[in-house]
């Protein structure tokens, strides 16, 4: 059985935060990722560090850039 990478939402920040200061389709070369990826991140960037502040079963973890 196939396991799931850990700590994918610590990804997805950081996807996110690193594409305000690059271009986006180095960010998504750097992660392994397609730039679609990348963008999709950046829309849903808000709802992933309103849950990282609140702290449910997905993201229960403190994250700093």
């Amino acid at each position: 059985m196939k396991k799931w990478p850990k700590n994918k939402n610590k990804t997805k920040l950081k996807g996110a935060e690193a594409s305000k200061s690059a271009p986006v389709a180095q960010v998504a070369t750097q992660l392994g990722v397609h730039r679609s990826s990348v963008y999709r991140w950046q829309k849903h960037a808000k709802a992933m560090e309103a849950n990282k502040k609140a702290g449910n079963k997905y993201c229960v973890c403190a994250i700093q850039f």
